[in-house]
């Protein structure tokens, strides 16, 4: 009985250990990628929240020239006032669209950073498998490796080797 392992293809280790080294620097361009999107979106929404504030400005001031307008109108006892009760009313529609949009950012921005930590935790997660647990494993992988290799080599080595008789025969 032979004690000698049966060491057949050490190609499928090597293709795995290439299949972790990549997925390892996929999954780190991808939690980077996650990060950069991440701190584009807060930046975003503190912009909107910004825009929507200076909008809120200017809106106000259109309701009230519309307010000036009609009230110029109706003490003028001119024509009817009803273009101005209609440009009064659109500006009133219009700051109210305007103090929505900035209702909505300001809950994004608090929404936003609780979202943000519980990725984060999830990711710092990934990040150390990755970092820590995948790369030893692939030094162990590759320590495998290396000792199936030299078992082969010394295998290979030591195996004895029949002598081909030059006539053909069979070795005697």
């Amino acid at each position: 009985m032979s004690t000698a392992a049966r060491v057949l293809s050490i190609d499928a280790l090597v293709e795995l250990r290439d299949a972790l080294h990549r997925f390892a620097e996929k999954a780190g361009r991808a939690l980077e990628g996650a990060n950069n999107e991440v701190r584009r979106s807060l930046d975003a929404l503190e912009q909107r929240q910004q825009f929507w504030q200076q909008e809120i400005r200017r809106r106000e001031e259109e309701v009230t020239r519309a307010k000036s307008e009609l009230t110029t109108r109706r003490w003028a006892g001119g024509p009817g006032t009803t273009d101005q009760e209609v440009a009064l009313a659109r500006a009133r529609r219009r700051l109210q669209e305007a103090e929505e949009k900035l209702r909505a950012a300001r809950r994004w921005l608090r929404q936003l950073p609780l979202d943000v930590s519980d990725f984060e935790g999830r990711a710092g997660a990934l990040v150390n498998f990755l970092e820590h647990d995948l790369k030893r494993a692939v030094v162990l992988l590759q320590s495998k490796i290396d000792a199936l290799e030299a078992y082969t080599r010394t295998v290979a080595a030591a195996a004895p080797t029949a002598a081909t008789p030059a006539d053909g025969g069979t070795p005697t």
